[in-house]
């Protein structure tokens, strides 16, 4: 029968004849030599700062022929435990410093509480072994220990965590919404990689493409929820395409370049997203969210709902713009819609925002109001014409409200805004002209419908 007892570490000998060792050891001393890896400093270090794990006791047996308690199960941590009360010990084995730094920072009350544990004594070697080939080999058909995967890890974590990770949200998405599409469905459940699903949730330009945002760790959409739904149904059947060769994995998607490259071979009108079928952006993980095309509308989308303090790029979330004209607007608009960090790099935004601004106004000059090339570069057509014409001229077409063109007039009339043409030379080739971000962010909600104009 076995029974808990307390025991002192100094008296327990490690198993020298141990399935983790490649030859038999008959010395302690080699012994822990051997075993004394770089995972079993990771284990005393763990140790050092938890505690031992109050799941598991060690397993031990009185070896009659050397009047010792010896390890049936837990040499790694006797191990440990024997580094870290003594450092004289520690130090004599040429042990990675890094490491061996961790487990003398153990604190003197934590030392002398581990120099005697709780251990399980069994009456002989053999006894244990049915249990520890049990919790050492497997599910075995369920009685022994099922091994989590990459999913019921996370979702463990969501425990210790205020939000579930944004692949989580996806998965869950996903399941409720092709839950009638039993193809869909158990691809899904069965055969749906989620370490590929992350590698593309977590890339800004590929959420961009998709229609989402992330705000305050949650993932929403800006595009109606069918825009949405066909281009992920691609994504599952690309990451569980049974030809090897024509299926993405974390691999082929290993690199932004290789990520930006997928979802740009999204060509077909049913897997590639409308982005000018905008609605309210809703939650993924809010199955009531009413984000039907009845709520689709052709006229600027509402306001973002996350404030814009809280927000982290210069562009809100709702304003999704179409640019297919010129790759290098186009790749300014996506650095600064999810890119670019406006608090943590306020002056490379703010050179980006007018660069971005000027391009754009050429662009419509060019495009919509017949000037040439010639004319929108030469240096006497300044900035301020610029905006000017092309604010009259939207605002006479109906693509500016009377509200939206006073708003951008008075920011761009206002010499203290950051938006006003002089700030924006200054951010520029003003080395004493600092920009603030919230200000930048206060400022662009005027101008955005600007932009969003000469762009629809």
């Amino acid at each position: 029968m076995a029974l808990e007892i307390l025991l002192d570490t100094d008296d327990i000998y490690l198993a020298v004849e141990n399935p983790r060792f490649d030859t038999v050891q008959k010395n302690q001393r080699l012994a822990l030599e051997k075993i004394a890896d770089t995972e079993t400093l990771e284990l005393a270090g763990h140790i050092a700062k938890h505690g031992l794990n109050p799941l598991e006791k060690m397993a031990v047996y009185f070896d009659d022929e050397l009047q010792k308690y010896v390890t049936a199960e837990g040499n790694r941590r006797l191990a440990a435990l024997k580094l870290i009360s003594n450092f004289s010990l520690l130090d004599s084995l040429g042990l990675s410093k890094t490491k061996t730094s961790i487990i003398k920072s153990t604190p003197k009350e934590t030392q002398d509480s581990l120099k005697s544990i709780f251990c399980v004594k069994f009456n002989n070697k053999a006894e244990p072994g049915i249990w520890i080939k049990l919790k050492h080999t497997g599910k075995n058909n369920g009685i022994g220990t099922v091994q989590w995967d990459r999913e019921q890890r996370q979702r463990f974590d969501l425990t210790y965590q205020e939000t579930k990770p944004l692949q989580l949200q996806t998965l869950d998405f996903l399941r409720e919404n092709f839950k009638d599409d039993k193809t869909v469905l158990v691809k899904i459940n069965a055969e749906l990689p989620l370490s590929a699903l992350e590698r593309l949730i977590g890339d800004p330009y590929v959420r961009e493409f998709l229609g989402l945002a992330v705000e305050d760790k949650r993932l929403y959409a800006t595009l109606e929820k069918n825009e949405v739904l066909k281009a992920f149904k691609k994504i599952i059947y690309d990451l569980t395409n049974p030809v090897n060769d024509e299926r993405e994995t974390t691999r082929t998607l290993g690199k932004k370049s290789d990520r930006k490259r997928y979802v740009e071979s999204f060509k077909s009108a049913d897997v590639l997203p409308d982005h000018k079928k905008t609605v309210v952006q809703w939650r993924l993980d809010e199955s009531e969210s009413d984000v039907s095309s009845s709520k689709s509308t052709d006229k600027k989308p509402k306001p973002a709902t996350i404030s814009t303090e809280k927000r982290t790029k210069l562009l809100t979330p709702s304003c999704a713009l179409t640019i297919e004209n010129n790759h290098r607007i186009n790749d300014i608009y996506h650095n600064l819609k999810s890119g670019l960090d406006v608090d943590k790099f306020a002056n490379a935004v703010s050179v980006l925002a007018r660069i971005f601004i000027e391009m754009s106004v050429n662009y419509y000059l060019t495009k919509h109001m017949s000037k040439t090339e010639a004319e929108v570069n030469n240096q006497q057509y300044k900035l301020t014409t610029k905006l000017e014409n092309v604010v009259n001229d939207l605002a006479q077409k109906n693509k500016l409200s009377a509200t939206a063109k006073q708003a951008i007039n008075k920011e761009l009339g206002n010499t203290n805004s950051a938006f006003h043409p002089n700030s924006l030379n200054a951010f520029v080739h003003n080395p004493d002209y600092s920009p603030s971000a919230l200000d930048l962010k206060q400022r662009w909600n005027n101008v955005e419908p600007l932009i969003v104009a000469i762009w629809s």
